[in-house]
């Protein structure tokens, strides 16, 4: 007789659009917790009458949880858009080029700015397959590889992507099956409102922190602003498997940026990797953590 399988839910959000051209980063949140446990706290939260996180509020949030002793883990996977763009891709790189020839082939026959315009819907569309079926294929093979075993059963909630469903349960799908050895596809669900699911507000809320931190890095500013965030982030990940930049709770999508040869991506990867481990490594993590057994 097969033995029983311990339940767990996954929520997953995301920070930071993919073509989006001022964005800097790409923050997917995966956050797991006993399916039990989950409900324990919902009820929690009702019977408190506790407002839903946000990022502004996380700290809060999380000291609720913790009062609680319910245990959770979170993984951060992340990518720089920028790596994307300037990536050499050969079959989108080809395509790029043979549509710049048709349209300007066709610049006399489309006016008022049509030429412009289909041009960049192509090539927007061109990115998105590249983007969904590389750069996010990675992020959820790197949470599989992370957070979830055969021993194991799941139930996976997504706040609304940036993808067409479909899409995403076949890439999704696609890695489950690999990770599980399965002929059999899961069922994932999409949660339209994230007001309306605990898990995905936590997610959510997860994942806008660290790529505000991530962004601090890159820009320069002045970290000592987010000292309150990083504090959050240090509770959340004391209890978070190692990621591939040796730190505890993160991944980095395609690493290191060496491969590309690009001027200037090394740098910055290197300049990330340093920060994060002075500011998150473990020897300054907390002492108070997400890892007791719950109260009742």
């Amino acid at each position: 007789m097969e033995e029983a399988k311990e339940n767990f839910i996954i929520f997953s959000d995301e920070s930071g659009h993919w073509n989006y051209k001022e964005e800097e980063f790409y923050v997917r949140c995966w956050l797991k917790i006993k399916h039990s446990d989950f409900y324990y706290l919902s009820g929690y939260w009702k019977e408190n009458k506790l407002d839903f996180p946000t990022e502004k509020t996380i700290k809060k949030s999380l000291n609720e949880v913790i009062k609680t002793k319910v245990p959770i883990q979170l993984f951060f996977t992340f990518s720089n858009i920028e790596e994307f763009r300037k990536r050499k891709f050969g079959p989108r790189d080809y395509l790029t080029d043979i549509l710049i020839k048709a349209f300007t082939n066709l610049e006399n026959r489309l006016k008022n700015g049509a030429r412009s315009k289909l041009q960049t819907r192509f090539e927007s569309d061109i990115n998105y397959i590249f983007f969904l079926y590389t750069y996010e294929n990675w992020h959820i093979r790197n949470f599989f590889e992370k957070l979830c075993n055969i021993s194991e059963k799941y139930e996976f909630y997504f706040n609304k992507p940036q993808f067409l469903e479909n899409d995403y349960k076949d890439i999704f799908n696609d890695s489950y099956k690999a990770h599980f050895n399965k002929e059999s596809e899961t069922d994932i669900k999409f949660v339209k409102n994230s007001e309306k699911s605990l898990g995905i507000a936590f997610a959510d809320s997860f994942s806008s922190l660290f790529n505000k931190l991530l962004k601090y890095i890159k820009d320069g500013d002045e970290i000592q602003k987010l000292e309150e965030n990083i504090k959050v982030l240090k509770q959340i990940l004391y209890n978070s498997p190692e990621g591939n930049i040796g730190i505890k709770g993160i991944n980095k999508v395609f690493f290191p940026a060496t491969a590309y040869r690009i001027q200037g991506l090394i740098e910055l990867e290197n300049k990330l990797i340093f920060q994060l481990k002075n500011l998150l490594g473990e020897e300054n993590y907390a002492t108070k953590n997400l890892s007791g057994k719950r109260n009742r």
